[in-house]
């Protein structure tokens, strides 16, 4: 066999061997080709997957944040419950507290349930800003309550203290029926209950104010809150008065 005939049959095995490599080997040697913008666009396929992958993920980021966010107020506000509960209100004025309380915590699980079952990231990131704009709990509601709390704690002081105007009445009546004078006493008295359809009058006002704050109101309800801690200094100093009225008829306990 001459060189020529060896050299041929030399190419033909060579191109042959070329020929027969696997397709994988050809496509392997262009992954590392960096893809154009207008490569990309032809190959729709391969840009879906991780794009729902890419979805998936920011969702499930999302659901756990939601969780973590609505864990914290919901324990929060089982903290206020027990607060209440322990506190020194009436049966109604806990039963009525415990009621917002409640309303709060059955609509947060509600969003939670929601938030789980969306399929959509803008949607879901929406429906997580809510626990923030739609409820409020920390910056609102909480404060609300705790306002409240010592609203009704002020009702229940002038209950008693109405009682004990009541008392000190009987008192000088019956020093009176003695034929003692009892001008200067009277007076005193009478000062005393002059003060009370005021201080009712302002917690009435004041508990409508600070029950009608929304979430929305923020962050004017700030100042709401800061007008509501002022009324409630107020209505102490009023009650001193009162105190000290009766205190110098001599005749209160």
């Amino acid at each position: 066999m001459n060189k020529k005939i060896i050299f041929s049959v030399s190419l033909i095995f060579a191109l042959s061997a070329f020929f027969s490599l696997p397709a994988k080997a050809e496509d392997n040697s262009l992954i590392s080709i960096p893809l154009t913008p207008d490569t990309a666009v032809s190959s729709p396929s391969a840009e879906m997957i991780p794009q729902s992958i890419n979805a998936e993920k920011k969702i499930s980021n999302l659901v756990t944040r939601a969780y973590n966010l609505i864990s914290s107020r919901t324990s929060s506000l089982a903290v206020l419950g027990d607060k209440i509960n322990k506190s020194n209100l009436t049966g109604e004025q806990k039963m009525s507290l415990f009621g917002k309380i409640n309303t709060q915590t059955s609509k947060l699980n509600e969003l939670y349930n929601k938030i789980k079952i969306n399929k959509n990231v803008k949607d879901t990131r929406a429906l997580v800003k809510t626990i923030y704009t739609d409820f409020r709990i920390y910056a609102v509601f909480i404060p609300k309550i705790h306002t409240l709390m010592a609203l009704h704690t002020l009702t229940n002081h002038l209950a008693r203290f109405t009682t004990l105007l009541v008392q000190v009445q009987l008192k000088i009546d019956a020093l009176k029926e003695k034929g003692i004078n009892v001008d200067a006493r009277q007076k005193l008295l009478d000062q005393a209950k002059k003060i009370v359809p005021e201080i009712q009058a302002k917690i009435n006002s004041t508990i409508k104010t600070v029950d009608d704050i929304k979430p929305a109101d923020y962050p004017a309800s700030k100042n709401t809150f800061a007008a509501s801690r002022t009324s409630i200094k107020t209505l102490r100093s009023m009650f001193f008065n009162i105190r000290k009225l009766l205190t110098d008829t001599k005749l209160a306990k």
